[in-house]
């Protein structure tokens, strides 16, 4: 099956203009001397959207983004809940306890460097935290990698675990296989047969009628699609600010699949090598990506 590309563009639009991230002084300037925000809610939001956060701001930044709350009911969660061996000993959280202590002993912040015993300790408390106190979410596979990489940006355990329940909420939770990702996957096909029918049914055509073999790419909001976690973050900070849509992360997968259509278009035309291939293979930062 021969499909021929998408018309290019007459005019290509103009050059996006590239703003420094907010720093300490800009970030200041939003509130006042007691603390309190004076800009609007919505033009901080909009400001992070447009530019990011630095690194030297950026756990102020999530805890505005987030919502926080204070340590005293994640300790309390701790004590009342997750310490109570009559809640604990139940199997069904047995297991999940079990899953979630091996998943992250295989979890590494970079090629044979596992995590430290102590981070490792503190991500399997709030993963079980997280599975206990946030029934929505549960646990799945690749929350512990959204976890490790948070760790990155909250400095405590408590804020590690208030981050990826914010996470999951303010992205109204695409990454959990029940919740969203089927909701985001309907959405990508949808958009796909509107503005790329032919692309569609090459898809269609070779993957089972559905595109379920992407979900990874919404349960781990795209941290395999980044370049390193400093792009993962920057494109996190865009999504908990929900501009501009609340299910932007669709809009994300769909600009990755044409911006490798001709890729993937040049893959033998068999389900293996698509469903294999195409997951594991599109990463918008390649030399290769087409313009």
């Amino acid at each position: 099956m021969t499909v021929p590309d998408l018309p290019q563009l007459q005019h290509q639009p103009p050059p996006q203009k590239k703003w420094p991230p907010i720093g300490p002084s800009e970030w200041n300037s939003f509130f006042n001397e007691q603390g309190e925000l004076q800009d609007s809610q919505r033009t901080v939001m909009h400001e992070i959207f447009t530019k990011g956060l630095h690194p030297s701001v950026r756990t102020a930044g999530w805890e505005f983004l987030m919502n926080f709350h204070p340590w005293k009911f994640y300790k309390a969660l701790n004590e009342t809940v997750v310490q109570n061996p009559q809640v604990m000993t139940n199997k069904e959280v047995v297991l999940t306890r079990n899953n979630i202590n091996t998943d992250v002993i295989r979890t590494f912040v970079g090629p044979g460097k596992p995590l430290c015993q102590k981070k490792r300790i503190e991500l399997q408390r709030v993963l079980i935290a997280t599975y206990i106190y946030d029934r929505v979410a549960g646990y799945q596979q690749g929350l512990h990698e959204m976890g490790m990489v948070l760790q990155s940006v909250m400095k405590t355990e408590c804020n590690v675990f208030w981050a990826l329940r914010s996470l999951l909420q303010k992205t109204d939770y695409t990454s959990i296989i029940d919740v969203g990702v089927m909701k985001s996957i309907k959405l990508l096909e949808k958009l796909i047969m509107f503005l790329d029918p032919k692309f569609h049914t090459f898809l269609y055509a070779n993957c089972k009628g559905d595109l379920f073999f992407l979900y990874n790419w919404f349960v781990l909001l795209f941290i395999r699609q980044m370049k390193n976690n400093t792009e993962v973050l920057r494109l996190w900070e865009v999504l908990m600010t929900r501009k501009p849509c609340p299910r932007f992360h669709v809009f994300i997968a769909l600009a990755i699949l044409q911006n490798r259509r001709k890729h993937i278009l040049s893959l033998p035309q068999d389900e293996s090598s698509i469903i294999t291939q195409v997951p594991s293979t599109l990463n918008p930062h390649e030399d290769t990506l087409e313009n």
